[in-house]
């Protein structure tokens, strides 16, 4: 079987095309959380949806995600891809992580909905594997 790259082909202007073609869905179940997603099994083009992934991954910006639901709260690492009036992230955040097959999403938000960002330091960014190395089990 042929591994998937674990690099990204795209250009901005290939991502913006990506961004445009598509439907994006709000997720109206996280009203806390306001974003919009595209699913990759609703995307025009699956293959194109992983490496806008990686392009994400690729050209992202650590930082934390804080977290609370449930009575319960937390903080996971994250790359945000900042453009124009938008954030992106992915989920999984480990983008071929064998444990979440099913969950392939991105995710987007109005930079507007979340003013406050909290970046990684660069020893948070030493420390975390999963934002220097793409693990492709494939």
């Amino acid at each position: 079987m042929k591994s998937k790259s674990t690099k990204s082909e795209l250009e901005l202007n290939d991502v913006e095309g990506f961004i445009r073609a598509h439907t994006w869905k709000f997720a109206k179940t996280m009203p806390w959380a306001p974003h919009e997603y595209v699913y990759k099994t609703a995307a025009i083009d699956a293959e194109l949806f992983d490496q806008v992934k990686i392009f994400i991954h690729e050209n992202g910006v650590p930082e934390w995600y804080h977290w609370s639901q449930y009575g319960k709260s937390g903080k996971k690492e994250r790359k945000y891809f900042y453009h124009e009036d938008h954030i992106y992230w992915c989920m999984p955040h480990n983008i071929f992580d064998p444990q979440y097959p099913n969950l392939k999403i991105i995710n987007r938000a109005l930079l507007s909905d979340y003013p406050e960002r909290d970046p990684l330091t660069e020893d948070e960014i030493k420390g975390i594997k999963s934002l220097i190395v793409l693990d492709n089990p494939q």
